[in-house]
C-alpha cells in the first residue's frame, strides 16, 4: 500500500536541482522526495548547488511533514548548497513554513511568487 501523498518531480539543470510539487503532503511523500534529491546531491560529490522549490500547486501539508522538511534543511546546511529559492503563491503556506522549518535560516533561502526564482540563483 502506498502511503505517500502529494507529487513531486526533480530535474537538474547544471548544478540547480528544481524541484517541483503538487498536492497535499504527508511525511512519506516527503521522505521519498528527499531520499530521491539527496541521491542527486550526493552526484554533486561535494560540488555546490542550489534548489528552486516550486510549491505552486502544494494545496497543504501534514504538521509531521514540516518536521521532515526541517530535518532536511538541517541536512541540507551540511552539504555544499549555496542558495535556495523557494516559489509560493500562498501567503498562509509561506508564514507556515516560515515557523514550522526554523532550519531554513541557516541556508541563503529566498521566497518568491514566481518561476523567477531562477534568475536569483544564477551564478
Amino acid at each position: 500500500m502506498n502511503m505517500n501523498y502529494g507529487e513531486c518531480s526533480l530535474s537538474v539543470i547544471g548544478d540547480v536541482i528544481h524541484l517541483k510539487c503538487k498536492g497535499l503532503f504527508n511525511e512519506h511523500g516527503v521522505k521519498a522526495v528527499f531520499k530521491e534529491s539527496k541521491e542527486i546531491i550526493d552526484s554533486f560529490n561535494g560540488g555546490k548547488f542550489a534548489i528552486i522549490a516550486d510549491y505552486l500547486e502544494v494545496e497543504g501539508a501534514t504538521p509531521e511533514t514540516f518536521e521532515e522538511v526541517n530535518s532536511n534543511n538541517i541536512w541540507l546546511f551540511k552539504q555544499n548548497i549555496r542558495a535556495k529559492a523557494v516559489v509560493v503563491n500562498s501567503s498562509v503556506l509561506k508564514a507556515i513554513g516560515l515557523k514550522r522549518v526554523p532550519a531554513q535560516i541557516n541556508i541563503k533561502t529566498k521566497f518568491f511568487d514566481s518561476i523567477k526564482a531562477t534568475e536569483w540563483l544564477l551564478p
